[in-house]
């Protein structure tokens, strides 16, 4: 059992292996031979075993728990029998708990599989042939380009940094071919592609603070809010999304 630190009451059971010492920082429990040793180590993994170890913790965050309290602390016994019963009992629960997580692990790796292949599907346009070949279409890809750079034609971006991407022709020659009617574009001509500000202590505090997001914010496919920082931005600076 661990003494003290950031992981003090943490237990383990060390059945047989190579002869070792410990140090200070760790208590040695050796259980008598009418205990089942295991019953015991259950006991103390338990959420009961282990508020019992926070009730005499002491200290800071690297504190701890004393000698007296290790041998003071109160471990409810059941009969020998019964002791082996509830072992063996925990032990296939634990399998079947095993068991479960590795197919909600396999599971979960046919699910990110599914989920790609039907982005694929979506991004290569088969997840909407059937729409394509009973719709008629009133504007193809080509055109809502078309018609988009000339909206945006002249029109300087507002965001931070933005872009300023002139609009070629694009050689598409290597590229997959596109469903009837789609057409390629990069991401400039889809939207502003903009940076945000470097946080600096003049923007710590002024009378314009308002929210920003840092890479810690953003995780894979999510946003984290949890913690979100506020800077100081100008109305001319501030763009919503």
């Amino acid at each position: 059992m661990v003494k003290d630190g950031a992981t003090t009451g943490k237990t383990c059971l060390f059945v047989e292996g190579p002869q070792c010492f410990v140090n200070k920082h760790i208590f040695v429990v050796r259980i008598t031979e009418h205990i089942n040793p295991i019953f015991v180590y259950f006991w103390l993994w338990s959420l009961s075993g282990q508020a019992e170890i926070a009730k005499d913790f002491r200290g800071s965050a690297q504190g701890g728990i004393g000698r007296t309290f290790v041998d003071t602390c109160l471990i409810p016994i059941a009969p020998l029998e019964e002791q082996h019963r509830i072992v063996a009992r925990i032990n296939e629960l634990f399998a079947e708990i095993a068991e479960g997580e590795a197919a909600l692990e396999r599971a979960r790796s046919g699910l990110e599989t599914w989920r790609r292949a039907l982005l694929k599907a979506a991004i290569t346009g088969e997840l909407t042939r059937e729409f394509r070949e009973s719709s008629k279409l009133s504007e193809t890809g080509t055109k809502l380009l078309a018609r988009t750079r000339a909206e945006r034609k002249g029109h300087a971006s507002k965001s931070v940094r933005s872009s300023k991407v002139p609009f070629e022709p694009l050689d598409i020659s290597l590229l997959p071919e596109l469903p009837p009617h789609w057409a390629w574009c990069t991401v400039a001509e889809a939207g502003d592609v903009s940076l945000g500000r470097q946080r600096a202590p003049q923007h710590h505090d002024g009378p314009n603070m308002r929210p920003y997001l840092r890479v810690a914010n953003v995780l894979d496919d999510k946003l984290d809010l949890s913690d979100v920082k506020q800077m100081n931005f100008t109305p001319t600076e501030f763009l919503p999304i």
